[in-house]
């Protein structure tokens, strides 16, 4: 499995300034090539805004020095990542395209259940709402009855 994995760092110029703990990967993963790549296009913009920057006279070298430093490292990384993906051989994706298809049925099944659920909640609530309205009318009804039956004693 480690062979096929790798890890990506960016904006780390090197392992020294890595702040990722190496010692919290699992034991298949710490042997699983690492690349580390200073992103040189972050580099490059900071070097043109402070290439014109008065304050940075004594410094425009060094800074121009390092960027391209940079510039080379990262594409040096790159032609490793490059050489590392040349060397992995194809995976079968059968049984990532079965595992997919089988999620799909499972939350398509799972969207359905939800939608029932939904149409039985709101059947509930009509009936309720019927009952609630047929126990007035009752109540409305025998009271009435009630009233007219009383009446003529009333006089």
């Amino acid at each position: 499995m480690a062979r096929n994995t790798a890890f990506f760092f960016t904006n780390v110029p090197d392992p020294l300034r890595c702040n990722f703990p190496r010692d919290t990967l699992p034991d298949v993963l710490k042997a699983a090539p690492q690349f580390l790549i200073n992103n040189p296009v972050a580099l490059q913009r900071e070097h043109s805004k402070l290439r014109d920057d008065p304050n940075m006279n004594k410094e425009r070298a060094r800074l121009r020095n390092e960027t391209k430093a940079a510039e080379q490292k990262a594409l040096e990384m790159l032609v490793k990542l490059f050489d590392w993906l040349g060397c992995l051989r194809p995976q079968s994706v059968t049984e990532i395209v079965s595992l997919y298809e089988h999620s799909q049925v499972i939350e398509a099944a799972i969207t359905n259940a939800l939608a029932l659920m939904n149409q039985v909640a709101d059947i509930e609530a009509k009936i309720e709402e019927q009952m609630r309205r047929t126990q007035r009318a009752s109540v409305v009804s025998f009271s009435l009855c009630v009233h007219l039956s009383f009446e003529p004693y009333a006089h």
